[in-house]
């Protein structure tokens, strides 16, 4: 989330000298189909029954580093009139930096200010109902992970991103609308998978 925007000119300093490589847009394109995936699935049950109860040192444990999370910059209606400000005052800069330095969130500061809004109680409700889930392969969005505080360039190639999608609001019936879901994306570590993503399609 884009914090303390008032201190902007010098934050921004900062992050261009130490924030992640060139990460890409994650693209809209549906995931296609996971194969059965228990290593995945035994981890995302965890994920979830840790949310549930609200056991923020599990949450952590489960993280990566950081949580690529674009939509935590404008997660509050006075964070969207400061990054609307922002844009208008770096009007050359303000795309590169949202999907470069501002959207990678310190895990810590991830669950403290984003989570709540994230997991309301409806997302809670359906975190273990299997026909809210859908696990998806995440690959073909990989380089949208590669930062400093997630993958590294160097190990861009070998690792693997996996998202689980649940649906929060029900597709309308006769193709009227297409509902949403919030995608929650894992990157597997060698201490197993670790929640680092979050977004919503569409």
């Amino acid at each position: 989330m884009l914090r303390s925007l008032h201190l902007l000119p010098a934050v921004v300093m900062v992050l261009l000298g130490n924030g992640p490589g060139h990460p890409k847009k994650l693209s809209t394109r549906p995931p296609a189909e996971s194969t059965l995936n228990p290593e995945l699935h035994r981890a995302w049950t965890q994920f979830a029954q840790a949310v549930r109860a609200n056991d923020l040192p599990a949450l952590r444990q489960l993280s990566a580093a950081c949580i690529q999370c674009t939509d935590c910059v404008t997660n509050t209606a006075a964070e969207e009139t400061a990054f609307e400000t922002y844009k208008d005052q770096n009007p050359n800069t303000w795309y590169d930096e949202l999907f470069d330095s501002f959207s990678f969130i310190p895990a810590d500061a991830f669950w403290r200010k984003d989570g709540p809004l994230i997991f309301d109680a409806k997302t809670k409700s359906r975190l273990l109902n299997p026909a809210k889930l859908r696990f998806a392969a995440n690959d073909h969005n990989k380089a949208g992970y590669v930062a400093p505080c997630l993958i590294l360039p160097a190990q861009a190639a070998s690792s693997h991103v996996d998202e689980v999608l649940l649906t929060y609001i029900e597709p309308y019936p006769s193709g009227q609308g297409e509902g949403m879901q919030k995608a929650f994306a894992f990157v597997k570590t060698k201490q197993g998978y670790k929640f680092c993503g979050y977004s919503t399609i569409p």
